[in-house]
């Protein structure tokens, strides 16, 4: 009897090996478990804030091309007033010329008045 005995108390044994095994390997996948929703609810946190910086990146290109392109439109419009400029800078240098030369033909005119006024003085007193 005392073989039977041994015999149980060694399946006593195994089968508590076997119960503290089995509990060990539960709380192992548990962790495991615990770990595998940190590191999702981690990634899942991540994906967020990269797609909100992309947003913000999107958004800041779309602000740069705004920008850029004003500054074009800008450029373009100083660059149309430069030109305006210029033309209006000869049309000025073509009539200060124009006002030069009327001037000066008022000046031969008004002398030229003058000498007729003085030959026809000369004549009345004749």
């Amino acid at each position: 009897m005392q073989a039977t005995s041994e015999v149980d108390k060694v399946f006593l044994q195994i089968i508590t090996v076997v119960q503290e095994s089995h509990e060990a390997i539960k709380a192992a996948a548990k962790q495991d478990e615990t770990a595998f929703q940190d590191q999702q609810a981690a990634a899942e946190k991540y994906a967020k804030e990269a797609a909100k910086q992309q947003e913000q990146r999107e958004l800041e290109e779309q602000k740069l091309k705004k920008v850029s392109d004003e500054n074009r439109i800008l450029s373009e419009s100083v660059q149309k007033v430069r030109e305006e400029m210029a033309g209006l800078k000869q049309a000025l240098a073509e009539l200060q010329k124009q006002k030069a030369g009327l001037e000066e033909q008022l000046q031969q005119a008004q002398a030229q008045i003058a000498k007729q006024a003085a030959q026809a003085a000369q004549a009345a007193q004749m």
